[in-house]
């Protein structure tokens, strides 16, 4: 993992402590770098960082069939059409000109995420109730229809919100953080009563 001024580790000079955490846990060999190190050979990049950052020949550099996550806004660090003709396998932008071919952004994950924590108020956000969200959010995508192309829920799918707040609402009464625990399949209707109105949905 790296911010801007290199590979997270001893030697990066601009640090917060969560990234001194990070670095501990993924850089205990204490690698030094830019990019072009992290990347080379590399199977998944991910990025968050700035528009037009990763060049076709960065993803030429990476493994075959590679994953490449162009995560920045409003302007990926490189397009869907250009990850793709260096020879990334799977694509995915926050936001494109693509079709809609696995668009990555918040609108997955936090409408479902904060409903279902909020309707039985649970006392915390931990990373087990961030796991089944996007458990939940996998699990839309029909397995007959999962390609390169669509590894992720269309953005505007009317089951992704739904089925994330019943699951992260359903882990937070499993691990006893629920203050109103609710039976199963109460959040989902609610859910899409909320966001459809009188449409018919149910688990």
């Amino acid at each position: 993992m790296m911010n801007s001024k290199g590979i997270l580790g001893p030697q990066n000079p601009s640090m917060n402590y969560v990234q001194e955490e990070i670095a501990a846990r993924t850089n205990p060999e204490g690698l030094t770098g830019g990019l072009e190190q992290v990347v080379r050979g590399a199977d998944v990049l991910v990025g968050i960082s700035s528009s037009g950052l990763f060049s076709g020949d960065l993803i030429r550099s990476m493994a075959p069939r590679s994953v490449v996550f162009a995560l920045a806004l409003p302007t990926p660090e490189i397009s869907y059409e250009e990850a793709v003709a260096a020879g990334a396998a799977v694509v995915g932008t926050g936001l494109s000109r693509t079709g809609g071919k696995n668009q990555l952004t918040h609108m997955l994950a936090f409408p479902g995420l904060l409903r279902g924590a909020m309707d039985v108020r649970s006392k915390d956000i931990p990373q087990e109730l961030l796991l089944a969200g996007a458990q939940a959010m996998a699990s839309v995508v029909d397995p007959r229809r999962l390609s390169p192309q669509n590894v992720v829920p269309d953005l505007f799918c009317d089951e992704t919100a739904p089925r994330v707040a019943e699951a992260v609402a359903q882990r937070a009464v499993e691990l006893n953080l629920a203050q109103n625990p609710l039976p199963p399949g109460e959040v989902y209707n609610s859910a899409w009563q909320r966001i459809f109105g009188s449409r018919q949905g149910g688990v």
